[in-house]
């Protein structure tokens, strides 16, 4: 239990294993408490103590629950199969987040406009839990879309996904699928000029 101005606070943690929470007194105040040195451990129920002066000495206690998150540096990586693809074929790509706790969530967008699952378009989403010292997980997220004619501008169809974890970590990439559609062949037909006929009358 600490004390900063008159604010008292706790750490009840989750896990058996006990944790020394350290404060800044600098950046503390009434109203917020800097920790540093927070590890995963440090996740758990925080409670904050208000108590009144003599001689009521009335209490209240608000709780609240705190995730120590482990955030990437990287970004996504977006890969497809086909960077060409001809209308009514099926456009397949792949988003992959870096290893992060908690996962982060991928969301997708084409042509720069967010897209769910629904008619035409198809998106399945698998986390890969890495049993290491420190649990780690990965999100892959496939979508699927059918390469109608209209879903292209200008013969192009942009492709972004945007990983994030709460307002910890925000990272995007986005990649071009061409429309492989066949060109119109110019055919010149040769154009003939009628003549008159011309009659002998003997």
């Amino acid at each position: 239990m600490g004390d900063t101005n008159g604010l008292q606070f706790g750490h009840v943690p989750i896990t058996s294993k006990k944790k020394v929470c350290h404060y800044k007194v600098s950046r503390s105040n009434s109203r917020e408490v800097t920790l540093t040195n927070v590890e995963r451990e440090t996740s758990g129920e925080f409670k904050c103590e208000v108590s009144a002066d003599a001689p009521l000495f009335h209490t209240e206690i608000r709780a609240a629950n705190l995730l120590v998150a482990d955030i990437p540096d990287d970004g996504p990586i977006l890969t497809t199969q086909l960077q060409k693809v001809a209308p009514g074929a099926k456009i397949k790509a792949n988003c992959t987040s870096p290893p992060a706790y908690p996962a982060v969530n991928i969301t997708w967008f084409v042509n720069d406009i967010e897209v769910h699952n629904k008619f035409g378009i198809h998106i399945q989403k698998s986390i890969e839990k890495y049993n290491i010292a420190v649990p780690l997980e990965t999100v892959h997220s496939v979508i699927a879309i059918k390469a109608v004619p209209d879903i292209f501008k200008n013969g192009k169809l942009k492709l972004r996904c945007l990983a994030t974890m709460f307002t910890l970590y925000r990272r995007t990439e986005e990649l071009e699928v061409q429309e492989d559609a066949p060109l119109l062949a110019l055919i010149m037909v040769p154009t003939t000029q009628s003549s008159k006929g011309k009659i002998d009358v003997p």
